[in-house]
């Protein structure tokens, strides 16, 4: 196993092209230990990004060459990917998002005159009774 200094890891984050797993298996570390140093270490951190950012930059030129090139459809996906994935910063991809779902229990001795309700709260009151 290789010690992990800063050299090696930044060596390795440049073969690697910034994926952290591959320096990470170049290293024989877990990714958990090259980011942990990563949050140590932030000039390192800057290295990653950097080299992470001259990807897209090839990225975003091979897209623009290829756009209206048909013979290169299969590449496309490829780069779009890099791009979704570690381009968010310039806009590329779709922004994550997060989803939430509340339950909440329902006092049933509490007593409601369902005849001044209307058919909509009605029918939402007997799909959410069918839930719990």
């Amino acid at each position: 196993m290789t010690r992990l200094n800063k050299a090696n890891l930044t060596a390795a984050l440049r073969e690697s092209k910034g994926a952290v797993s591959i320096a990470a298996k170049r290293l024989g570390v877990s990714r958990r230990a090259i980011y942990a140093r990563l949050e140590q270490w932030p000039d390192v951190k800057e290295i990653m990004e950097d080299v992470r950012n001259e990807v897209c930059d090839v990225a975003e030129l091979k897209l623009y060459a290829m756009i209206n090139d048909e013979s290169h459809k299969d590449q496309l996906k490829a780069i779009m990917y890099q791009l979704d994935t570690h381009g968010r910063a310039r806009g590329w991809g779709t922004p994550p998002t997060t989803q939430i779902e509340v339950r909440a229990k329902v006092d049933t001795a509490t007593k409601v005159d369902v005849s001044k309700l209307d058919d909509a709260t009605l029918l939402a009151l007997a799909n959410a009774k069918k839930d719990v």
